[in-house]
């Protein structure tokens, strides 16, 4: 019987969560309003790129907080509607600013706050980027991967293989220009059930004790970690963190994500399909 030393356990910890980190990283993105200037905006908050099938076709987006697309939705009067996309991307800052057809929320999103008892769950919404692979052609989209919400398959509520992460995504940058894009790595994460709301979320305790700035939206990850292989699923979304003294984040869950959001998001991408253009009228 082989007995795995203290140093093998510990080079086995870093490689998973080098796995897990580049899995994150892969699928994350960086949010930021559009104010009219040709500079690219700096993150206010974060976003997953994921995709779903609908009929014959592929829907494109990101998946994010309410709170923080309250502002993006419309953008100037007068103006197309953009976003701001930033994240590291081959060890460097990518950037760019995309127009896009329409942001879906469950929640009216003018005057939405994390912060508000009268809007608070569900903060969720979806930014549609495009359809059956029509998307802005710029290297920060072209070389991202989108993950498939169809496929995903929930793990199970405690199980010491599973580990939990997210990116804490829109910090400030850093002295070398670079995004502060940290990986936070859960653990110890509890379901709750929030009666006014009618729905489960994630508490994940934060032993920094620091804000997690513009981590709002982005992607909640567990993963089944065995040997050296990592199976991940997309279990929710940050929406919001304990203010006296960060404490704890708060994530929606997988049953309101899955079985309540995807389908009404589908159902209005159905109705909505003109947006993306002819190739969707098809």
């Amino acid at each position: 019987m082989n007995v795995i030393t203290e140093k093998e356990l510990a080079e086995l910890r870093e490689k998973l969560l080098n796995k897990i980190e580049e899995h994150v990283l892969r699928f994350h993105i960086s949010l930021g309003s559009y104010l009219g200037s040709p500079e690219v905006p700096p993150p206010i908050g974060s976003g997953t790129f994921v995709k779903f099938s609908i009929l014959a076709h592929v829907v494109y987006g990101i998946l994010t907080a309410a709170h923080v697309v309250k502002g993006l939705k419309f953008g100037l009067p007068g103006q197309p509607a953009f976003v701001g996309l930033s994240k590291l991307q081959n060890t460097d800052t990518v950037a760019c600013s995309v127009s896009f057809p329409y942001i879906y929320a469950c929640v009216e999103i003018e005057g939405f706050h994390s912060n508000s008892d009268n809007a608070y769950k569900p903060d969720i919404a979806f930014i549609a980027l495009g359809i059956d692979g029509c998307l802005p052609n710029h290297e920060l989209i072209t070389e991202s991967l989108f993950y498939d919400l169809d496929s995903n398959k929930e793990l199970v509520m405690y199980d010491p293989h599973i580990a939990s992460a997210f990116y804490r995504g829109a910090a400030p940058t850093r002295p070398d220009g670079l995004l502060d894009t940290a990986v936070c790595i859960g653990g110890e994460e509890k379901l709750r059930f929030d009666d006014k709301a009618h729905l489960q979320y994630w508490e994940l305790p934060n032993d920094t004790s620091k804000s997690i700035a513009g981590g709002s939206g982005a992607g909640f990850w567990r993963f089944y970690c065995e040997k050296e292989q990592i199976t991940p699923s997309l279990e929710g979304v940050i929406i919001s963190e304990e203010r006296s003294n960060y404490s704890y984040f708060e994530a929606l869950a997988t049953p309101y994500l899955y079985e309540d959001f995807l389908p009404k998001l589908k159902k209005f991408s159905e109705k909505n399909l003109s947006d993306f253009g002819s190739k969707a009228n098809a």
